[in-house]
């Protein structure tokens, strides 16, 4: 969403009425001044999403391995969760009826 752009002197005179527009519809707001964007507003819930995003874009290799799942989608090596925990489930199971029979 691009941000909406509001002059400071307006933006001054109706604070209130600004910050709901961030914090209750999420709308993000760029506070002009002298023709130039020298501030964004946004809500608190949409900064958190951002610096959640950032702390785990700084991880290198959390972003690696994402990069090579896409890869593999790509390539058509997956298989569909269900049969994954099918698999589990049977694997489970059987361990369990080999610890039963000691």
């Amino acid at each position: 969403m691009k941000p909406i752009a509001i002059p400071f002197s307006e933006f001054r005179r109706n604070l209130a009425k600004f910050l709901d527009r961030c914090a209750v519809r999420g709308e993000r707001l760029t506070v002009t001044r002298h023709a130039r964007s020298d501030v964004v507003l946004l809500s608190r819930a949409e900064w958190d999403e951002i610096a959640e995003t950032l702390l785990l874009l700084s991880d290198k290799k959390l972003v690696s391995q994402i990069v090579d799942s896409r890869d593999d989608l790509k390539r058509g090596r997956h298989r569909p969760a269900s049969e994954v925990f099918d698999a589990l489930t049977k694997r489970n199971s059987t361990k369990g009826a080999t610890k039963k029979g000691r």
